[in-house]
């Protein structure tokens, strides 16, 4: 990791979440802390012992490198196919005890159902979630012109937004627990709209 650092090669860690490694000192990697007012991810951790973590550790390493770019049309292309696959088969992209696309909204709402939306991980996903979703509505702005009906794309990337919205005002703890399911439920029935779009476009 350091190698690559000295060589001009940027690192990251995923640990619960990504953090940019931004350098290192004589004890240890200096790391960019994903959440301002936050001291957790650490902005530090000390070589071999990485005692910033505490008793919890589960952390993997990356060295990014230079690659050949795809041509842009199909690179867009495929990180869309590859949206539609995470929708139509959440399964095939994550582990049991988690849930990506329909199923991640079905494991929210059950936890609310449960008594849990009040908690730490409900801040998390609304405020995650919103992020995801704003960038998807960033994203096909910008690749719209790439794509066969740039108005369509707009207007997909709008209803993101729209999606980024709702699930941003999930992530507050007082809200009702019966609004926030139904917040939810109306968030999915929009992505899952716009998934269906997205893929009779493709």
């Amino acid at each position: 990791m350091r190698e690559s650092l000295d060589n001009g090669f940027p690192c990251m860690l995923l640990n619960m979440e990504w953090q940019l490694i931004a350098g290192y000192d004589e004890t240890g990697f200096i790391t960019a802390q994903p959440w301002p007012g936050l001291d957790f991810p650490p902005a530090h951790l000390t070589f071999g012992t990485w005692q910033e973590l505490g008793e919890d550790i589960h952390i993997n390493f990356y060295a990014l490198e230079w690659a050949e770019p795809a041509p842009p049309q199909r690179a867009v292309r495929d990180a869309l196919a590859y949206a539609v696959d995470l929708w139509r088969h959440p399964k095939d992209h994550t582990s049991e005890d988690y849930g990506v696309g329909p199923d991640a909204y079905a494991n929210w709402i059950a936890a609310i159902e449960a008594g849990h939306g009040d908690s730490h991980g409900n801040w998390w996903n609304g405020t995650v979630w919103a992020e995801c979703r704003a960038r998807a509505a960033e994203f096909l702005s910008e690749v719209a012109p790439m794509l066969p009906s740039p108005d369509t794309v707009r207007e997909i990337g709008r209803e993101y937004g729209m999606v980024a919205e709702i699930v941003g005002r999930c992530s507050d703890k007082e809200l009702d627990p019966t609004r926030k399911a139904e917040l939810l439920g109306e968030a999915c029935a929009r992505e899952r709209a716009c998934i269906q779009r997205i893929e009779a476009m493709l």
